[in-house]
Formats: structure tokens, C-alpha cells, sequence
């Protein structure tokens, strides 16, 4: 199990936006993402450097009208780090 987490590339923000899935949409190909994971009323946000990105996504989802409710960085559980790997499988296939 730690060694699924030790192969995730970069970091995890929890985000708690507004709106979920405008906020996914906006955060999808921003610079740094690897991937973007809704949890409930958390997005999981997998990017290259948490504290670099989290200024960068407070702007991104003002300028598209999305209030953030806060957000930090976090350890991703076994449930997040299972998610991107078959995020990332099924992306393959396409």
C-alpha cells in the first residue's frame, strides 16, 4: 500500500470550491495538473508543487467566477492514490 503512494508523481491540494465540477473543468489542464479528483465536496487535485500551484489556482478559479472555500496540501489516502493510477490506465486506452 505505501509503495502505490510512493509512485504518485508530485504532490495533492484539497480544494473546496463552489461549484465542483466548474472547478474541475477550470483545473483540469492547468499547468502543473496530473490529474483531478472529486471527493465528495473536495476536489483532489494531483500537481508537481503544491505550494507553487495553490496561488496560481486561487487565481484561476477567481477569474472563472469560482469561489474557494480552502484548500491545503495533503497526504493522498490509498483511495486517491488507486483513483489516479486508473485515471491514468483508462486515459491510455483512449
Amino acid at each position: 500500500p505505501e509503495a502505490l503512494r510512493a509512485a504518485l508523481p508530485g504532490e495533492m491540494l484539497e480544494l473546496r470550491p463552489d461549484s465542483l465540477l466548474a472547478a474541475q473543468a477550470a483545473l483540469r489542464n492547468a499547468p502543473g495538473v496530473f490529474d483531478v479528483q472529486v471527493d465528495g465536496d473536495t476536489l483532489h487535485v494531483f500537481v508537481d508543487d503544491a505550494g507553487r500551484r495553490m496561488a496560481e489556482f486561487i487565481a484561476l478559479l477567481e477569474a472563472s467566477g469560482i469561489a474557494l472555500h480552502g484548500g491545503r496540501a495533503a497526504r493522498p489516502r490509498m483511495e486517491e492514490a488507486f483513483l489516479y493510477f486508473a485515471h491514468q490506465k483508462e486515459e491510455r486506452r483512449s
